[in-house]
């Protein structure tokens, strides 16, 4: 069980591993994330890593119940997530209608993507103004998306909370969740 630094005054090349060496990189922080470790974003303003996307994503981590994997704010700083330039810098595509040669599909984004994860805690962030969603959650179910009754272990993402976060200006939803199973938004104050 390990605690990660982010900060804007940070360099992808530090180790990370304290606040006097923090990563830049939210994503770089999301990417090292393992069962039991925690992510402590510093105090600041954070955009998307831009270029090859307009978000930040937690995909397939696996904590357990008494191994969470956490992101929060540090020492209760004032951290705030900003999608201002989400979907202007050729990234992943804003959430909404588009077309492929099968027809037409709905895309969904979130300025903070967690994908097929399990025992996940984001706590104490600001996540605003995204031409999306704030935080989008994501799964899939083995028994397929239309059987709701499916046991807990048949899907890929559950028991995630998010607690004491303000999510404002989203221009599509403020909380998403797909096919996912326990996820409790505790204590938020939202707005779109």
């Amino acid at each position: 069980m390990t605690d990660y630094y982010v900060s804007e005054k940070g360099r992808d090349r530090n180790t990370g591993s304290s606040p006097d060496s923090p990563w830049r990189s939210i994503q770089k922080g999301l990417n090292e994330l393992k069962a039991g470790d925690t992510l402590n974003i510093m105090e600041g303003t954070y955009d998307p890593p831009g270029e090859d996307a307009d978000y930040w994503s937690l995909d397939n981590k696996k904590g357990s119940a008494d191994k969470k994997i956490t992101i929060k704010n540090y020492n209760n700083e004032e951290v705030t997530l900003t999608g201002l330039e989400q979907g202007t810098r050729g990234g992943y595509p804003q959430t909404g209608l588009r077309k492929q040669d099968t027809g037409y599909y709905w895309t969904y984004t979130g300025l903070l993507e967690i994908n097929h994860c399990s025992h996940v805690v984001v706590d104490g962030l600001n996540i605003v103004d995204t031409t999306g969603i704030a935080v989008h959650i994501r799964g899939s179910s083995s028994e397929g998306q239309t059987k709701p009754e499916a046991p807990k272990s048949k899907f890929t993402s559950t028991d995630i909370l998010v607690k004491n976060c303000r999510m404002h200006n989203a221009r599509n939803r403020t909380v998403f969740i797909q096919n996912t199973w326990d996820v409790t938004v505790q204590d938020c104050e939202t707005s779109y």
